[in-house]
């Protein structure tokens, strides 16, 4: 029996020295501000002048209209001040009696590309991504100009690591091509990731989608963990194989069908095939877990929690150290 306590093994995992098992137990809480979007039960036009409603409030909402909808519109659009401010309820973590039971994670997402989006709609901002490149770059430099900002204000906190969510790929792809990604996105991006690490802040990424063209880069940006690690949009076995060791796997298994749709031997087949391809590295560096946010039954989380707890103590797969990594779910 470990005597590692929960927070200790997760940071163990996370700097790949040598965790009891994979975390499982909830010692990370994430503190949230007022600023990026709105969010599930929100609806109206944010303080960057998008307008979003939602069709299930327990769901979040989707852009309804953009301010951005001419070349004369970028040239005219400034971003709002960067006013930062915590979401009720977050203060609190930092100054709870039971503080040193848990992690703080600082929320930062739609950190560029998607907020480039909300601004301007997808269509546009792609025939403009081709067709007027210098405004672009320009718009780009503003939001992150923004970013950055409210990340000096994060970093004034307590926080022991920051969420920074941007989603480039699609289920097969990058929304872009890697080099253009490279030019436009790699160095804004590098600007708010830099503020983070040279806080010495653990940094999780989350990207949607295949990324896998851009995963080396975003390790070289200073990327400690990397979500969803989403199953069907990307090759988990040739992740393992090229980027353990070097980066955290937040995720990995199928939400798509799996945890879903599948049965229960389904569920613990897809799971030790994740532990088989990303669980490699005795030193940890892996936070195996469903790859969505879904609305999968009790049940199946139920299974998922079970099979990690059980199977999840280092080293993996240690009772068949020969075996093959079972075939994907087609």
């Amino acid at each position: 029996m470990t005597t590692i306590s929960p927070v200790e093994n997760y940071i163990r995992a996370i700097t790949f020295n040598y965790p009891h098992h994979i975390p499982y137990e909830p010692v990370v809480r994430t503190a949230g501000w007022v600023g990026d979007m709105l969010w599930e039960g929100e609806e109206g036009t944010d303080h960057w002048g998008v307008t979003w409603e939602y069709e299930l409030a327990e769901y979040l909402p989707m852009v309804k209209d953009s301010p951005i909808k001419s070349p004369d519109d970028l040239d005219r659009y400034r971003p709002p001040e960067p006013v930062f401010a915590l979401r009720p309820g977050a203060a609190e973590l930092f100054s709870a009696a039971e503080r040193d039971t848990y992690l703080v994670c600082g929320f930062h997402p739609n950190i560029l590309f998607e907020r480039a989006w909300f601004l301007m709609g997808m269509d546009r901002l792609f025939v403009a991504l081709v067709e007027d490149r210098p405004r672009i770059r320009r718009l780009l430099r503003q939001i992150m100009d923004y970013q950055v900002a409210i990340a000096h204000e994060w970093v004034k906190l307590p926080v022991d690591m920051m969420f920074v969510g941007d989603d480039y790929g699609t289920q097969r792809a990058l929304m872009m091509s890697p080099d253009l990604w490279r030019e436009l996105i790699k160095p804004e991006l590098a600007r708010v990731l830099d503020v983070y690490r040279a806080a010495g802040k653990w940094i999780k990424f989350h990207s949607c989608g295949h990324i896998t063209d851009i995963l080396d880069d975003l390790i070289e940006l200073g990327v400690n963990i990397i979500n969803p690690c989403q199953a069907r949009a990307n090759d988990l076995g040739e992740w393992g194989a090229r980027f353990g060791g070097r980066v955290t796997f937040d995720g990995g298994v199928d939400t798509q069908h799996t945890m879903m749709l599948g049965s229960a031997d389904e569920i613990r087949a897809e799971t030790r095939l994740r532990m088989q391809q990303l669980g490699r590295d005795p030193r940890g560096g892996l936070l195996l877990w469903a790859d969505q946010n879904m609305p999968f039954s009790a049940e199946n989380r139920q299974v998922l929690l079970d099979y990690i707890v059980a199977n999840g103590v280092y080293p993996l797969c240690a009772e068949d150290p020969q075996a093959q990594p079972l075939a994907e779910a087609s």
